[in-house]
C-alpha cells in the first residue's frame, strides 16, 4: 500500500501476472473516481485500459500492456467498472493489436522472453492503436483529458454516451436535417422552373412550325384553284387592198 499527495493506492494486476515495473495510478483518485487504473512509471495511460511504453522496454514485447487497478483487486463493482482483468492466463501484462481481425490479444512467452509473435487464444476487443487516446502520463502533475469511466473487455462493454452528447448529437442531426431539406426544396424549385422552360420553348416551336407548314398549305390551294387563261395571240387587221394606179385612171376617163 502506497500513499502519495493524491490519495492512498495499491496498484495491482491479475494474481497470475508474475511481475510488473513500478506502477503508479492514471489520475488522481478522489470521490469522483475512487479507482483508476495503473500504468509504469513514465508511461503512457491509454484509453480502454491500456499502457504504451515510453520509460522502458520489454524484449519481444509489443509496446502495450493491460493497465492494472489502483484498489489492488479486480472483484468489487468499483474495480469492475473501471478495470479489466485481463491475459490471466499468460503471467503477462503485455498485449498486441492483431490487424487481421480487428482484436487485441495477449502476447505469448514468458516473462524472461516475450512472444507477441505468437500471441495466445485470449483476446478482447478495443480501437486500434492508432485511435487510442493518451489521457495521462504517470508521474507527471497535469492531464491532457479526464480518465476514461468505462472499459472495453472480451465482452464489449461500452460505456452510454452523456445526455449531452446526446443533445449534441440530437442538436446536429436536427441541422443537417433542415440545411438538407431547403437544400431539396431549393433545388426542386430550379428544377421546376428549368422544366416549364423547356416546355415553353418546346411549345413555342411547335407553334410556329404550325403556322409555317399552314401558310405553304395556303399557297399550295390557291395555286391549284386557278385556272391557266390561254393568251390571246394579237392579229392585226387586214389593211385594205388599194387599186392599182392603172385601175385609178381607168376609172377616172370613165367619168
Amino acid at each position: 500500500m502506497k500513499t502519495s499527495a493524491m490519495s492512498t493506492y495499491h496498484c495491482a494486476w491479475p494474481s497470475s501476472i508474475l511481475s510488473v515495473p513500478p506502477s503508479s495510478p492514471c489520475g488522481p483518485i478522489n470521490e469522483t473516481n475512487p479507482v483508476v487504473p495503473c500504468c509504469a512509471q513514465g508511461d503512457s495511460c491509454l484509453s480502454n485500459n491500456i499502457c504504451a511504453y515510453n520509460t522502458h522496454s520489454d524484449g519481444g514485447g509489443s509496446g502495450y500492456y493491460s493497465a492494472g487497478c489502483s484498489n489492488g483487486g479486480f472483484s468489487d463493482a468499483d474495480s469492475r467498472s473501471v478495470c479489466a482483468s485481463r491475459c490471466a492466463d499468460t503471467g503477462l501484462p503485455d498485449i498486441t493489436y492483431d490487424s487481421l481481425d480487428g482484436f487485441w490479444k495477449c502476447c505469448g512467452g514468458n516473462y524472461n522472453e516475450r512472444d507477441c509473435q505468437s500471441p495466445t487464444n485470449e483476446s478482447f476487443i478495443a480501437p486500434a492503436p492508432s485511435s487510442l487516446v493518451t489521457y495521462w502520463v504517470v508521474g507527471s502533475s497535469t492531464t491532457s483529458s479526464t480518465p476514461p469511466t468505462s472499459i472495453t473487455t472480451s465482452t464489449t462493454t461500452a460505456a452510454a454516451p452523456s445526455n449531452s452528447e446526446t443533445q449534441i448529437s440530437d442538436a446536429t442531426h436536427s441541422a443537417l436535417s433542415v440545411g438538407a431539406e431547403v437544400a431539396i426544396g431549393v433545388c426542386a424549385g430550379v428544377g421546376s422552373l428549368v422544366l416549364l422552360a423547356g416546355i415553353f420553348i418546346l411549345l413555342r416551336r411547335r407553334h410556329r412550325r404550325t403556322k409555317r407548314n399552314q401558310h405553304v398549305a395556303q399557297s399550295v390551294e390557291y395555286q391549284e384553284s386557278t385556272p391557266n387563261m390561254p393568251h390571246e395571240l394579237y392579229t392585226p387587221a387586214d389593211k385594205p387592198q388599194e387599186l392599182p394606179p392603172d385601175a385609178r385612171i381607168s376609172l377616172h376617163e370613165l367619168h
